[in-house]
């Protein structure tokens, strides 16, 4: 059995980081805070089997009236099962909570689940991979909306010497975003470590 704890505080603007992407350009930098915390239990059901309980809870708040604040919190359960000493198979099932900060009480309930393998061929290289499904219902004061969405991701981590490391991964899922919706998003990113 395992416990874990992380926490995190951000103090940024829209212009420099990667939280809150979107495809418009913006005119001026936007300041925002956010707080992160995530509690992590993992339990070995036996040898080759774990089970992990988590839950994860995100506050942003911007210096401004062109962005909505909002809350997005909830728990996931994951299960992991060893094919091998090189291989295993991971499921999992989340919940996750949107609630914005605008005028017409918008919320979003977020129900997703993901399938993947994960290989590590040599203890310099792991590959992994998922796939699954998202469905959003979001319920307001002027409309209700429901969306089924898919999602993946990929990750990559390849020790090249015992100085370097490359690390590559890619998304398409469902975020929370300052503009008081969930959005879909597409995202890879690349890293080069010495």
């Amino acid at each position: 059995s395992q416990i874990s704890f992380s926490g995190a505080f951000q103090h940024d603007t829209t212009l420099q980081s990667e939280q809150d992407a979107s495809d418009r350009f913006l005119a001026k930098p936007i300041r925002f805070t956010r707080f992160d915390a995530s509690p992590t239990w993992t339990y070995l059901l036996g040898p080759i089997d774990q089970l992990t309980l988590s839950g994860s809870y995100s506050d942003v708040n911007y210096a401004t009236n062109e962005k909505i604040d909002y809350r997005y919190y909830g728990p996931t359960i994951a299960y992991q099962h060893n094919l091998s000493e090189l291989s295993a198979v991971t499921g999992s099932l989340q919940y996750n909570r949107f609630e914005p900060d605008d005028i017409v009480d918008t919320r979003t309930d977020v129900y997703g689940g993901l399938v993947g393998y994960s290989y590590t061929p040599s203890e310099r290289l792991q590959v992994s991979g998922s796939v699954g499904l998202s469905y959003n219902v979001t319920r307001s004061d002027i409309r209700d909306d429901d969306s089924l969405g898919y999602r993946l991701k990929f990750d990559l981590n390849y020790l090249i010497s015992e100085q370097t490391r490359l690390v590559v991964s890619l998304s398409h899922d469902s975020e929370p975003s300052g503009d008081g919706r969930q959005v879909t998003r597409n995202r890879a990113r690349a890293a080069f470590n010495y």
